[in-house]
């Protein structure tokens, strides 16, 4: 969602600001009126909390109309569930529906299932066709694997302050990353983004694997689940696989992909 919003920022024009992504993030046991407040905020609008509800749902769609958005991100809608109004849930789809129809891209996001949110209506369920479930590449697929290999050679072909670098091509470069990661394009994006600052403190003009070590320190210190795979066999501490030999690295790898 952070990165939509990043690729597709808001922009000015003669008759305002436009959105293409519009990102509503729902606050705990927020009620219909809340969804209504959170998209007129989104949008800039200063009045976003003047008038009443019904006041705020035909200002909430002639304002999306005007500020030409494309695609508008329902963040944790679970939270009107979770207080347990039938109301403000069929109000949310309702909504939905409405704006479907009016050619925008509806998604909600952080929900169980779209079921919980469309119980009450075959009709509105059916203007929710999908289910998009995220989670990590899978080392034993091998179309994840080119997808990974793609993204490893865009994101170094975009380094700034150091000479770009093919990261998915070259094994040296990809297995490690693949073994650091366990498919995860975020522990990816992190790494390489802290070996490029590392880089950069000392002077260098290219990436090295002395720089990848020295970021891998700072972040193996995160302590997280997703980290678990590099433990040693004695399982005292994260493998650090930049500075490992090649054989460490691929029965990490291996692994992996024999886990699926």
């Amino acid at each position: 969602m952070k990165e939509l919003c990043r690729r597709y920022p808001k922009f000015g024009t003669p008759n305002g600001f436009q959105h293409p992504v519009l990102y509503v993030h729902l606050v705990e046991r927020a009620k219909l009126i809340d969804v209504y407040i959170g998209v007129l905020r989104a949008l800039g609008d200063p009045a976003h909390r003047i008038g009443t509800e019904k006041e705020l749902r035909y200002r909430t769609r002639d304002l999306l109309a005007a500020a030409g958005v494309k695609l508008l991100i329902f963040d944790e809608p679970h939270h009107l569930t979770e207080a347990r109004s039938d109301g403000a849930r069929l109000g949310l789809t309702q909504l939905g529906k409405s704006l479907i129809d009016d050619g925008l891209c509806v998604v909600f996001s952080g929900v169980k299932s779209v079921d919980d949110l469309v119980a009450e209506s075959d009709e509105l369920a059916r203007r929710f066709r999908g289910k998009l479930i995220l989670g990590p590449y899978r080392a034993s697929n091998k179309t994840d694997i080119e997808i990974l290999r793609t993204f490893c050679n865009v994101l170094g072909g975009r380094l700034k302050f150091v000479d770009p670098i093919a990261l998915g091509t070259e094994n040296v470069w990809f297995g490690r990353l693949l073994a650091a990661s366990n498919g995860l394009v975020g522990v990816i994006s992190q790494i390489v983004r802290q070996a490029e600052s590392r880089a950069r403190q000392a002077g260098d003009s290219q990436l090295k694997m002395k720089h990848f070590s020295m970021a891998w320190k700072n972040f193996s210190r995160s302590g997280e689940e997703r980290l678990q795979h590099l433990k040693s066999v004695e399982g005292t501490r994260l493998i650090d696989v930049f500075a490992a030999d090649d054989k460490t690295m691929m029965d990490i790898v291996g692994r992996l992909q024999h886990k699926g």
